[in-house]
């Protein structure tokens, strides 16, 4: 339930917005065409990527802070601004109709008795792609809604047609070991019901980090356009034992079904010699390819978090992983070229931790 105290939860914390989660001021909703149709844009871009959350209300920080909370706006007045209008402008300005659209009004009876913030929860569409009022089709891409390429148009259309394999990462509740290993829950989600029965899964590893299963060979990655990171390939052709499709999760090394799908790494000394252990960042990449599909991608950042933990009646210090999902979406020809081999590698460059 969305409550005036979880969205200043989102502030304390320090939220970040992500493919799934949007801020935005109030001055983002009027009754202008401009505003509506920018409304139309936003939301469509949810819908026809992998859903998510736009909050309307909430300040943004600019500078070092941008994307991330900075405090709740005036708010608006129900009387001019309201859930129902909002419904009538999302159905009236998104062809075809987003089915499942929730939108929560949160009252700021603290911070602006009499006004309203407005959550939209937008779910990921089997009837994408959604265009908006401009006739175009719209998606999720570093933090902004921006125009799909015809082939992203083609691969949504498809959503039902085909296999739509995505790989998950997130942290455990586990404490990091002595020896800096550690796991991740780590599943492969089929989110059509078009099984998939083969597949191709590449995972990048930064070499900070060691994957303890997998044939290794060393190849660099991009992240972004400008930035390449020293790196170590897993790739793998999986014919799993059944299909991978329903409500299941799947190991992403054997493709079979888990009930407790982990990957096991190690933060690589090493590499990490001058590192304070709560400094550590690396990062991970995946992608995946199957019959009747458009390859997936993801990309990931892993830090390190201090915390405590309860040993024998004694709460002590710890570490704890933590994954950030900077960024997913589908191969465009071209996006990922001119990786960097082993070869590339410059020793001197590492970080390193006896």
């Amino acid at each position: 339930m969305w409550t005036e105290e979880r969205l200043i939860s989102l502030i304390d914390n320090k939220v970040e917005e992500s493919l799934t989660l949007d801020y935005k001021a109030c001055n983002s909703l009027a009754t202008t065409d401009g505003k509506k149709n920018e409304l139309s844009k936003d939301v469509s871009a949810f819908a026809n990527s992998a859903g998510g959350t736009i909050i309307y209300g909430m300040v943004e920080g600019t500078g070092e802070t941008k994307h991330l909370p900075e405090k709740l706006d005036e708010g608006f007045n129900p009387s001019e601004i309201s859930k129902e209008w909002l419904e009538q402008v999302i159905n009236s300005r998104i062809q075809r109709r987003i089915s499942g659209i929730v939108i929560h009004p949160v009252e700021l009876t603290s911070t602006s008795p009499g006004k309203f913030a407005y959550v939209v929860e937008i779910p990921q569409s089997t009837n994408a792609p959604h265009q908006a009022s401009d006739k175009k089709f719209y998606k999720r891409f570093n933090f902004e809604s921006v125009p799909m390429e015809e082939f992203e148009i083609r691969d949504v259309m498809n959503r039902q047609a085909g296999p739509d394999l995505w790989l998950e990462f997130c942290e455990t509740e586990d404490p990091m070991y002595d020896n800096l290993t550690f796991d991740l829950v780590a599943c492969l989600k089929n989110k059509s019901s078009k099984p998939a029965n083969t597949l191709i899964r590449t995972i990048w590893f930064d070499t900070k980090i060691i994957p303890m299963q997998g044939r290794q060979v060393g190849e660099g990655f991009k992240i972004d356009e400008k930035s390449i990171i020293p790196g170590i390939k897993v790739v793998e052709a999986l014919v799993p034992q059944a299909p991978i499709f329903g409500t299941h999760v799947f190991d992403i090394y054997s493709g079979n079904v888990s009930t407790n799908p982990r990957l096991s790494l190690q933060f690589n000394r090493k590499n990490l010699k001058y590192v304070a252990i709560k400094d550590i960042e690396a990062y991970i990449k995946w992608e995946l390819e199957s019959p009747d599909m458009v390859t997936r991608y993801g990309i990931h950042r892993l830090s390190v978090r201090v915390g405590e933990i309860e040993r024998e009646d004694i709460w002590e210090e710890a570490y704890f992983v933590e994954v950030e999902n900077l960024e997913t979406g589908f191969i465009r020809e071209g996006m990922f070229s001119h990786p960097m081999t082993t070869q590339d590698n410059n020793e001197d460059d590492f970080l390193v931790i006896e």
